[in-house]
């Protein structure tokens, strides 16, 4: 620890959290992870991270965790629940704890870089990417617990803030897109009858722009990070079967039909007792509009353009999917 830059990642058993936890080590910084278990911090097992037993709705559970950190990475958040107030729980009230326990901390903090997301702002309008300054309307729980822990940033962050919000995040280790890449290998895509347009981020991206934000960001500004360029539900399908080699059909659904499948979806996952990747939540998300995002202030306040092409995203995730046994 001595000599190297101290940093506090939230979050650092997930998915994006890992990648950004094991990027950190490689550029040298001295990463802390607050997890709740670390018998499952299994992506983090062969880091040398500091494993600290926290859970950010126990407040007491926080004491120390930030001393002689210099940013706060916070990435923790529940995107999977059976009720509506689990999210609030984990999302808005555990960010308000995190909060007053930096505001205790020594003072060594110097930024918290609060990763949100595309949710938390809402869908776009047809042709107009939604930009960072337009008035936030979230559809879904999940965007709602997440705006409402915005403000919580926002309005009582002891340090220096920054808040990205990515749209969809793809990429090894993703539990939430392997579900599609697993329907297209029984043969079949589904995609909404009307035709919708979205943005997205490989995660290796994202943690550049992560990392950026905490050197670069400027304090109280809110980035989209996305790659500029948007995508179909159709050329995600199409996308999928080019990489796996599935020609089976496309087949179009109506906005209910998601919707229907989504309250099935909770049912089910009611009954195993566990949430699961798809609900109805996420179906109100999907048939709500397009989700593009302008990100031109990422790329001239923080130099972030995306550097993974789309189609290349697809195949790398793919690949590991494949080398993993997840497929």
């Amino acid at each position: 620890m001595a000599g190297l830059r101290v940093c506090v990642v939230t979050g650092a058993t997930g998915f994006i959290g890992s990648h950004l936890a094991a990027a950190l080590v490689r550029a040298g910084w001295y990463v802390r992870c607050p997890v709740r278990n670390p018998g499952r911090a299994h992506w983090l097992k062969t880091l040398p991270v500091e494993l600290v037993e926290a859970d950010l709705t126990v407040p007491e559970s926080l004491d120390g965790l930030f001393e002689g950190a210099e940013v706060v990475f916070h990435l923790a958040g529940l995107t999977r629940a059976f009720r509506p107030e689990e999210f609030f729980r984990a999302n808005v009230t555990g960010t308000a704890n995190l909060l007053r326990a930096l505001s205790r901390s020594g003072g060594s903090c110097r930024k918290l870089v609060f990763v949100s997301s595309l949710a938390a702002a809402g869908p776009s309008r047809p042709g107009v990417p939604r930009t960072e300054d337009d008035p936030p309307a979230p559809v879904s729980v999940y965007g709602k617990s997440k705006r409402l822990a915005e403000e919580q940033v926002m309005t009582a962050c002891p340090v220096d803030w920054v808040i990205l919000r990515p749209p969809i995040v793809y990429g090894p280790r993703d539990g939430e897109s392997l579900l599609y890449f697993r329907v297209a290998k029984l043969g079949v895509r589904p995609v909404l009858c009307v035709e919708r347009y979205f943005s997205l981020v490989y995660v290796a991206d994202l943690v550049r722009a992560i990392m950026l934000a905490a050197e670069v960001g400027r304090p109280g500004a809110v980035y989209n990070v996305a790659d500029p360029t948007p995508v179909s539900f159709r050329a995600l399908a199409e996308g999928i079967g080019r990489v796996m080699g599935r020609s089976g059909p496309i087949l179009p659904a109506p906005g209910w039909a998601f919707r229907l499948a989504g309250r099935a979806a909770d049912l089910v996952a009611r009954w195993r007792g566990r949430p699961m990747v798809f609900s109805y939540d996420k179906a109100v998300e999907m048939t709500a509009g397009d989700w593009v995002c302008d990100c031109r202030r990422a790329e001239a306040e923080l130099g972030f353009r995306a550097e993974v092409s789309f189609e290349q995203g697809l195949r790398k995730t793919y690949e590991w999917y494949r080398s993993a046994g997840w497929l």
